[in-house]
């Protein structure tokens, strides 16, 4: 061999090994994209499944524990409403600086109605002939706010606390 052919053999051996070096490195390119699109759909698969965990429980916690205290809220606002028209109904009685105003408040049974029919002059036996209703059992008869006007008292019988009909 001559060192022409030494050359030419050396020359092509480099190109090869050039080339090979350039294949392999395509090659393990090549590789790492596949990994990193293996890593990115397993990825997204992840955050699909904890989105759709989010959007479960958002849905959960809609239907369970919002849902209930909008209704709640609801029910407040309707309550809170009828109290403000009773109480506008006693707008004589709070600009008359002479008169005065009595609240009853007690449990259902405890004799609100029945102390305001003594005030107002019932003698009966049982009080039961004044302007309250009364029962003889812890029924509740108070269902709203009841008005009674003795001179310059003015008294009001509410509903019973924990009354079972829910007017409290």
């Amino acid at each position: 061999c001559n060192c022409s052919e030494w050359s030419t053999i050396r020359s092509t051996a480099t190109s090869t090994l050039a080339s090979l070096a350039l294949v392999i490195q395509q090659n393990k390119d090549n590789e790492i994209k596949k990994q990193m699109q293996e890593q990115q759909k397993k990825l997204k698969s992840s955050l699909m499944q904890q989105k759709e965990q989010l959007n479960t429980r958002k849905t959960e916690i809609v239907q369970n524990e919002l849902n209930p205290m909008l209704y709640k809220i609801q029910q407040l606002q309707i309550q809170i409403n009828e109290e403000e028209k009773e109480i506008a109904l006693f707008r004589l009685e709070r600009n008359d600086q002479s008169k005065k105003i009595a609240v009853f408040i007690g449990k259902t049974g405890h004799g609100k109605s029945t102390l305001i029919n003594r005030l107002y002059g019932d003698k009966s036996e049982d009080a039961d002939q004044g302007p309250c209703e009364t029962s003889d059992s812890a029924e509740s008869c108070t269902q709203s706010l009841q008005k009674v006007n003795c001179g310059n008292l003015c008294v009001i019988d509410c509903p019973g606390l924990a009354d079972s009909g829910g007017a409290d």
